[in-house]
């Protein structure tokens, strides 16, 4: 006899859990099902609705607000940049003017000290200066003063050449030595004569009637009339004018004498 082999039947615990994963799974499909067709819906063009007239009228309103503050802006704007070229020039000028300023205002303490320290080498020189023109505790004599004190002539025969020749008489320039004779108005009338003009006088005399010798032009021949005022001189030269002119005037009066 053939033997059966008896069915084994699941336990009921096995089949309980198969039910639920396949109701589980039945519910995940049916979800995701339901998100395609929402994402699906999602994706379409959503349905243009005709606005109200309420709903017209307002965003007519708000547009129209809203070009009219778009074109105040853009007008201030449009003036603030035809200004801004004027602004920025105008800082540009204020800030040249102030860096002009300041150099100027240092160029003036520059030359301030410029001129102190002028002043201060000056003053050094002047000391210099001071300080050579005394030999012995006594200042030497500056420029020609005593050259051109006007002193008495001594003899009649300088006096007699003086009248006589002062108005032909010329300096190297051509001008007349000496325009005008001038007397003592106290005392016994004496014509009056610098030194300097003495001199002058006697070299033009010299030059005018060509008395220089050729073979040395610093000697001069003696005439008649340099013979009579200068009788101690055999030989006359120009170094010697000055001290031929001693004896006629008034203050070497003791070496006419001598």
């Amino acid at each position: 006899m053939a033997r059966k082999t008896p069915v084994v039947s699941a336990p009921p615990a096995k089949a309980e859990k198969a039910e639920k994963v396949e109701k589980v799974e039945k519910v995940e499909k049916a979800v995701k099902a339901e998100k395609t067709e929402k994402d699906v819906e999602s994706e379409k063009p959503a349905s243009k609705k005709k606005p109200t007239k309420t709903e017209e009228s307002v965003p007519v309103e708000e547009a129209e607000i809203n070009e009219v503050e778009v074109t105040d802006v853009t007008e201030e704007t449009e003036a603030q940049s035809d200004e801004n070229p004027i602004k920025k020039q105008l800082k540009q000028n204020a800030t040249m003017i102030a860096m002009i300023l300041k150099i100027a205002t240092k160029l003036n303490q520059d030359n301030k000290k410029l001129d102190r320290a002028y002043a201060a080498e000056l003053k050094k020189m002047e000391k210099i200066m001071s300080k050579k023109s005394v030999v012995g505790g006594k200042k030497k004599r500056s420029g020609s003063s005593g050259l051109d004190k006007k002193l008495p002539i001594q003899t009649q025969d300088f006096r007699t050449f003086i009248e006589k020749n002062y108005q032909q008489l010329k300096d190297r320039d051509g001008n007349q030595i000496i325009t005008e004779l001038v007397y003592e108005t106290e005392g016994d009338g004496s014509l009056l004569i610098s030194r300097k003009d003495a001199l002058k006088i006697i070299t033009a005399y010299v030059k005018h009637h060509n008395l220089q010798t050729y073979e040395d032009k610093k000697r001069i021949k003696l005439d008649k009339t340099l013979q009579k005022l200068f009788p101690d001189f055999t030989e006359f030269y120009f170094f010697t004018i000055m001290k031929a002119l001693s004896p006629h005037l008034k203050n070497n009066s003791a070496e006419a004498t001598a």
